[in-house]
């Protein structure tokens, strides 16, 4: 009953965005869609809503601003058991002075739901420093150091180069593209050379992705079954090995840019260690299987493009991660290696301010060796799949409802959300909507069946 309920509100919406006339209209900023996993909406604070610079006796100019907001998500399939009760504290600050700057961005966190999920450990308060570095700014020159969230990537929340920043597990669905990941100390550099554009990074110590305890509402069914083995005795979790040696576990990258008559290129490289931890499995005296969360080393190469055209943009990326770290598919020690090839590509268009559609295609591929006597090559194995979204704005673009999601049809499941979003003045955001996971338990996607869920967000800027 659940489901039908949630279809045809789906379908409504959908009804909703087809209705009235199509026109076409000049370009204008709209970052939500593509990966609900990953969209732009409300990561920082509005431009309008920041307090007016103040300058002091030395000529800087200091500004703040910040909000307050209760994002709570219920289950359908357990309506007792809510998935997430998020009330979040940020606050911004910003200083300038000539060429220098300074930026602090800070969030305090309370999860009320913590106390429903299962296992131990689950911090319901802590504090996020999402930002805090300082810059210089030059016609020739920038440069940054600190703590802070860097994307590279031309797609829509789907970025196979976007290497930086690891994935907060916590609550890896956070609305906002950024939100879902977090900061790391680092310092860049960028250099305008002519019609090109430099940009380097270095992390002197690398940054990469904790385990999600066990009970938290996003583990993964393989993490799940080693929480299982683990419980029961039949295999051994070992303690996350993660790299951690200031200025020897470093991680650099480096990406070259420029437009090319309306095309906007560049060209990406990067070396340092998976975010995501893989699973090594070695063999023990007991004869008990002993699993590793590991983070191997690795290199990776891309191109992204862009090009704007009438109201609409068209973009993609490509990326080659030769000899990639993977779990291995037999008994043997250790990790295994494959080369993976990623791209993604797709657009959006939106029709005279009101009508917004926006679709993008991806694919993996990875070189795929079986449990056989020799080990040997038998092909390539492919993940891909599609993102979108439909929307239409209603009562002077203050009320936006439509529909987006993600579909594998490589047969790992798909996501299906409708939404709604609606500006009250400049000082309230209020937004809802349900989210469908659908396909096999062992999909992607469809491992998070059981997290159907509905959600009420209301945010306060000041």
């Amino acid at each position: 009953m659940t489901r039908k309920i949630v279809f045809s509100l789906c379908v409504f919406m959908s009804c909703l965005f087809l209705s009235g006339h199509w026109v076409l209209a000049e370009e204008i900023d709209s970052t939500v869609g593509g990966d609900p996993f990953a969209n732009d909406v409300g990561f920082s604070i509005p431009e309008e809503l920041i307090e007016d610079p103040k300058a002091d006796a030395d000529g800087g100019v200091f500004s703040y601003a910040g909000f307050l907001e209760s994002r709570n998500q219920f289950g359908l399939n357990t309506p007792q058991e809510p998935i997430s009760m998020r009330q979040r504290l940020r606050v911004e600050t910003d200083y300038r002075y000539d060429k220098f700057s300074a930026f602090l961005s800070v969030d305090g966190d309370y999860e009320i739901a913590a106390q429903y999920w299962d296992g131990t450990g689950h911090e319901a308060v802590y504090a996020v420093l999402r930002s805090g570095y300082v810059s210089y700014d030059s016609e020739q020159f920038d440069c940054v150091v600190g703590s802070k969230i860097i994307r590279w990537g031309t797609g829509d929340g789907i970025n196979p180069m976007d290497l930086i920043n690891p994935l907060d597990v916590r609550d890896p669905i956070a609305t906002g593209r950024a939100d879902n990941r977090l900061p790391v100390w680092l310092a860049s550099a960028t250099w305008f050379i002519g019609d090109w554009t430099l940009e380097g990074v270095f992390l002197p110590v690398a940054s990469v992705e904790d385990i999600p305890k066990q009970g938290n509402p996003w583990v993964t069914q393989g993490l799940k079954e080693l929480y299982r083995g683990e419980d029961n005795g039949t295999l051994i979790l070992d303690s996350q090995d993660v790299p951690d040696r200031w200025f020897r576990d470093v991680e650099v990258g480096a990406r070259l840019s420029r437009n090319f008559d309306g095309w906007d290129v560049a060209f990406i490289a990067y070396h340092g260690f998976v975010n995501s931890p893989v699973y090594g499995r070695y063999e023990t005296a007991s004869g008990i299987p002993e699993f590793r969360p590991e983070h191997p080393r690795f290199t990776a190469f891309g191109i992204n493009f862009a090009k704007g055209i009438g109201a609409g943009t068209i973009r993609g990326e490509l990326a080659y991660k030769p000899q990639y770290p993977v779990a291995r598919e037999s008994s043997s020690n250790g990790i295994g290696r494959r080369d993976l090839w990623q791209w993604v590509a797709g657009g959006d268009y939106d029709f005279d301010g009101v009508y917004y559609v926006n679709v993008q295609f991806f694919m993996d591929a990875v070189s795929q060796y079986f449990s056989t006597s020799d080990e040997g090559f038998i092909g390539t194995k492919l993940w891909h799949g599609f993102t979108y979204e439909l929307s239409r704005k209603f009562f002077r673009d203050d009320l936006k409802v439509g529909v987006r999601g993600k579909a594998y049809t490589s047969g790992d499941g798909g996501l299906i959300e409708a939404f709604g979003e609606y500006k009250i003045g400049d000082d309230w955001n209020l937004s809802t909507g349900v989210m469908i996971w659908t396909g096999a338990n062992n999909g992607l996607l469809g491992q998070y069946d059981n997290n159907d869920l509905y959600y009420i967000t209301a945010r306060y800027y000041f």
